[in-house]
């Protein structure tokens, strides 16, 4: 290679214009590299955040699977009448230390069917059997009773004892009042008719102020 500067030929020399060349390619080729590690690092540190997240994610489906399988316990619990939060409780303990190859296959809703054999604990939670109402008493059909026949009193006896007002004259064809009476249908007749009673009954005949008023006699 002939030098610029001196005009001689060298061997193995490399040219300025290349060696700048190769130069910049090489530094071109570090800030790339730099620039690609810290993209690097930031994937890094992204990906770590993802991880995290997913973590966290599978933590809380691990939380809710186990929720969804305690509701689903309960629920069984529930649905075979045991409805007090203890005996809820003290179900499942019992259940949980059955071993997991000896459970029956339809869980402990297929284990609570057969009630003879639970522990008593969990017996004493069930609802017992309605105990059957005693046959009510055949009731005596009610008849009632016929009222007692008052007997009635002749009109004339009525009218016999019927009040008068003191000092008070019968308005016309009032009939309600024994002087009316009297007046109308005749002292014998109202007399004849009261002494046949009295006699009957063997009681003395009484005689009223209206009739002596309207009697002469006084009897």
């Amino acid at each position: 290679m002939k030098c610029e500067g001196c005009g001689q030929e060298h061997t193995g020399w490399i040219p300025e214009s290349r060696l700048s060349e190769v130069t910049s390619a090489r530094d071109a080729a570090r800030a790339e590299m730099t620039a690609a590690q810290g993209q690097a690092a930031t994937l890094e540190t992204a990906a770590a955040t993802h991880q995290k997240t997913l973590d966290a994610m599978a933590a809380q489906l691990e939380v809710h699977t186990a929720s969804a399988a305690t509701w689903e316990t309960e629920r069984a619990v529930y649905q075979h009448g045991i409805t007090e939060a203890e005996g809820v409780d003290f179900a499942q303990l019992a259940y949980g230390r059955i071993p997991a190859d000896q459970r029956p296959a339809g869980g402990i809703s297929e284990w609570l069917q057969n009630a003879s054999a639970l522990p008593r604990g969990v017996q004493a939670y069930l609802p017992q059997p309605a105990t059957p109402a005693a046959p009510a008493a055949a009731q005596t059909p009610h008849t009632a009773q016929p009222a007692a026949a008052v007997p009635r009193r002749a009109a004339p006896e009525l009218a016999a004892h019927a009040a008068v007002p003191t000092g008070g004259t019968a308005a016309p064809n009032d009939y309600s009042r024994p002087g009316q009476i009297a007046a109308t249908i005749g002292q014998g007749t109202i007399r004849e008719q009261r002494a046949a009673m009295y006699a009957a009954q063997g009681l003395p005949m009484r005689v009223h102020p209206w009739e002596k008023a309207t009697d002469g006699s006084g009897q």
